[in-house]
Order: structure tokens, then sequence, then C-alpha cells
């Protein structure tokens, strides 16, 4: 599903509401439990316990087995919603009707206008430009269709060159927010140069 961010802000009230009025129900909730591994450290001659610093490993099973049951204890629960997917249809069809979300800044470079923008019932920014401020709109980089592997997001910057023959992109996968990847997009052909990547981290 996509993150609709209304949405999920009515189902947070809507469930918060819920269990509010039924506290009898809250009490009885079982939640997953959740393991103490302590590791303790001496810092400025006061030692530190942390029970759960095991968590923040999120390549290890035992956490990704954590998670799930976490997620599927909360889906549990909001399946239970009343009238739950009636409201998401509902928003689903308003988020296609919605404007499109355009960037609060437009770069102008070589007499081209590069900008990023969100279309209606969209949930992924997509890079365009135009070659004068009324000229044709024409898509430049789609996250989407960069990667085969649906199960990566890419999220992106980007800078053109004074010319605006060219423009470097950094890319960056869901989950790796402190490694990106530079690469220079040639606007003409739309195609990547064949120079080596650049790779920050």
């Amino acid at each position: 599903m996509k993150n609709y961010q209304t949405l999920s802000l009515v189902l947070f009230v809507f469930c918060s509401v819920l269990l509010t009025n039924n506290q009898s129900s809250a009490q009885n909730f079982n939640y997953p439990p959740t393991q103490k591994q302590p590791v303790s450290e001496n810092i400025f001659g006061k030692v530190v316990v942390d029970n759960y610093r095991w968590l923040e490993d999120v390549n290890n099973q035992q956490v990704q087995d954590w998670v799930k049951s976490q997620a599927d204890f909360t889906n549990n629960i909001f399946d239970k919603i009343p009238g739950r997917n009636a409201l998401i249809e509902e928003y689903k069809k308003l988020d296609t009707i919605r404007s499109a979300n355009l960037s609060l800044f437009i770069i102008r470079e070589g007499g081209r206008y590069f900008y990023i923008k969100t279309m209606a019932g969209e949930n992924i920014a997509k890079l365009y430009y135009r070659e004068t401020k009324t000229g044709s709109e024409v898509l430049l980089f789609d996250p989407d269709t960069y990667t085969s592997d649906k199960t990566k997001s890419i999220t992106f910057n980007f800078l053109p060159s004074k010319d605006g023959k060219k423009v470097a992109l950094s890319l960056t996968e869901s989950g790796n927010l402190d490694i990106s990847t530079v690469r220079i997009i040639n606007v003409d052909s739309k195609k990547f140069d064949s120079v080596n990547s650049l790779r920050n981290e």
C-alpha cells in the first residue's frame, strides 16, 4: 500500500480513540515480547546499561523477526477497526484527484528549467525539465524505472550543469541514508554517462 500520510494520521487518531474508549481491551493486549540483552558501558565513570542495543542491527534475523511480530500485532488491531477498508478506498480515490505536488525550488541552467514533481496518485517524486517557462514538460528521471528491484525505493537530489546539458543525481536507496551514489545523466539522450559513478559514504 502507498504511504498515504493523511490516511495514516486519520487511522492513528481513529485507533487512539478506539483504544481510549475501551480500556479493558487495551489492558488485555498480549504484546510480542522484547528480549533484554544488556550491554554495559563505562561513560565518564558511570556505568550505563542498554538492554535493547541489539535492535540496532537491522540485518540480524532476530531483529527482523521482532519487527515482523510487532507489525503483525499492529495490523491485527488495525484490521478490526470498523469501516477501515472503506476509509482506505475513499482516501485512495481522493488521492488520485489531488493536484500535483511541485518542489519548492526550480533550477534554471542553460535556458532549461529543472524541478521535482509528484503527480496525483503517485507516491514517488520524479525529475522533470522544460526548455522554456512555457515549453512542454519532459520527464528526465523516474526512480521507479531506475531499479528493477521493487523492494527498494530511490530518493535523489539533483544539480544541473551550467549549460543545462547534464544533471548530477545523488541517489540514495531506502535503508542506506548514509550512502549515496552520484551519477551523471545526459539531458538530451536521457541516458547516464558510462563513466564510473562516484560513491559517497
